[in-house]
């Protein structure tokens, strides 16, 4: 298979930011690229204009991120765009277009690698130009961008059915404690079977006994430990400061308003699980109140109102202390009704699950095919 240059298959129009006094959020002149943040599904979405244009991306042009941590990430031109020197536009010649995103999508890692500073990523023109091209003939192109796009597309769907389900709890609780507004509220405290706790004040290191929560390993209503600490807990402290199946875990101060408050129903299993000082730990008596109900509540409309009028700002961050989240005002549907809730959730989480792995196989599958059609081998 012939291997030649980009530069020799597309044009590369390197963005040039527009002086700042142009800019504009009313629609005025023309709509302006930064990054990825204004990346989606359908293609970018501009949430700049500016009436000095430098740089422009056509539609159909391959949008590539030259610069920071997202170097390498791309999307395809949806029309006309002023692009800033955070982004490229790639436009091809004589090649497939959907080819030639498939193979610079391969390459993300390499694009990371050959990007030059000392503070952040730079992807020079000449990094863009010299990249080698695999190029077998069009049609084959075609033919390599068709099999890709319809693998990419089960990807998708899987995607789909993850956001769906992520939405999926709320709704079963709409549909069942929907009246909530008109039940009688009690204070949280009732419902208590110890005090809360604030988690250790003990710095997270790379290694310890114990996995170290903090409320960054709380995304979306859910735990991630993409980014793990680890932490040794005197015996003293154990205690206060462990983690114990079906405890709510709360960000309990931060310096975001949208982030006070989210939290996760710990599920350590046989695992060792501790958290720091940013996080409260709830205990409830589930003869009277379930952590999933009370997690789904807060996660609520109304829930959430309830909460911010408890919650007190500082100087530097927004907080919620014992006392305040003891005084909260909550709903007490009966018991049967949130372990029928609860298993409602179970069923869903275990369709999340099939999703995630049927994802993870697709994933998978996908590379492998990147890999192969690149080499001439699909």
């Amino acid at each position: 298979m012939k291997v030649v240059p980009l530069g020799e298959v597309a044009e590369v129009v390197m963005g040039q930011s527009p002086p700042g006094s142009s800019y504009n959020s009313e629609g005025t002149g023309v709509p302006l690229l930064n990054g990825p943040t204004e990346f989606g599904p359908n293609g970018p979405t501009a949430k700049q204009w500016t009436t000095e244009p430098k740089r422009f991306a056509k539609p159909g042009d391959i949008l590539f991120c030259v610069r920071g941590a997202t170097a390498g990430r791309m999307n395809w031109s949806n029309g006309d765009y002023a692009i800033g020197r955070g982004l490229a536009a790639i436009r091809g010649r004589d090649t497939d277009p959907g080819y030639l995103y498939r193979l610079l999508d391969t390459w993300y890692r390499l694009f990371q690698a050959r990007g030059t500073g000392s503070t952040f990523i730079n992807i020079s023109r000449k990094d863009l130009n010299n990249l080698p091209i695999p190029l077998p003939p069009i049609e084959e192109q075609r033919r390599i961008a068709a099999v890709l796009d319809a693998a990419d597309a089960l990807r998708v769907k899987r995607r789909q059915a993850l956001a769906k389900l992520d939405t999926l709890t709320q709704a079963i609780f709409i549909d069942m404690f929907g009246d909530l507004a008109r039940s009688e509220d009690r204070a949280l405290g009732v419902a208590l079977s110890e005090q809360p706790v604030f988690g250790t004040m003990i710095p997270g290191s790379l290694e310890g006994e114990y996995l170290d929560l903090r409320v960054a390993n709380i995304q979306n209503g859910r735990l991630t430990l993409d980014d793990s600490k680890y932490v040794d807990l005197p015996q003293s402290a154990i205690p206060k400061h462990v983690v114990e199946s079906g405890d709510l875990l709360m960000a309990r101060a931060i310096a975001s308003l949208d982030h006070l408050g989210k939290c996760i129903v710990a599920e350590p299993g046989g695992e060792k699980w501790a958290f720091d000082s940013h996080l409260m730990r709830i205990r409830l008596d589930s003869d009277l109140l379930l952590p999933v109900f009370l997690k789904a509540w807060l996660s609520s409309a109304a829930g959430r109102a309830s909460f911010l009028r408890i919650a007190r700002r500082s100087s530097v961050q927004f907080n919620v202390n014992t006392k305040e989240i003891a005084r909260l005002k909550v709903p007490f549907p009966s018991v049967t009704a949130q372990q029928e809730f609860a298993g409602l959730l179970r069923q869903k989480e275990h369709s999340r699950y099939l999703c995630e792995s049927e994802l993870s196989r697709l994933d998978t599958l996908f590379a492998s095919l990147q890999q192969r059609a690149f080499r001439g081998e699909l």
